[in-house]
């Protein structure tokens, strides 16, 4: 089974040819199916040189419950943090819509105080350009702060 360059696939296929099985496999090893994985290191250096111009953080001020996302925006996780004193976030989920969940949705209370406890690690592509909301239930919603983490 050989990787086989498209003018060479054309050939197997022309009126009247009848491919073999093996030109049938080369064919489709030449080929990714949508269900396999592309890798960073796959990308075209023109690709990978302009997902690395982006920015990795998205810091949104205290109180910020939503944010824009640009399309094609690949959202990888999330900081909750608190400027005061601490607090439990009793209730947090991330969606496309106020109070949706589609992106994320907390299945635990966390403490503010504890670094790695609002840390949210989720790989996400928004396709579309869309607001992220952010609902978050905690007593004190003016000290919290959110960092985007993006891919």
């Amino acid at each position: 089974m050989a990787i086989k360059l498209v003018d060479e696939l054309k050939q197997f296929f022309m009126t009247g040819k009848k491919p073999t099985q093996q030109q049938f496999w080369d064919w489709l090893d030449s080929f990714r199916h949508k269900n396999e994985k592309i890798y960073f290191s796959d990308l075209a250096p023109e690709l990978q040189a302009m997902f690395n111009s982006f920015a990795p953080t998205i810091a949104l001020p205290p109180g910020t419950l939503q944010w824009a996302a640009p399309a094609g925006t690949m959202l990888r996780g999330y900081l909750i943090k608190d400027s005061g004193a601490g607090q439990d976030v009793t209730a947090l989920r991330i969606g496309t819509t106020l109070g949706g969940n589609e992106i994320y949705e907390a299945s635990e209370t966390f403490n503010t105080t504890n670094p790695d406890a609002g840390i949210i690690d989720n790989s996400k592509v928004l396709a579309v350009a869309t607001t992220v909301y952010f609902s978050i239930t905690a007593s004190n919603l003016t000290t919290i702060s959110i960092n985007i983490y993006k891919q």
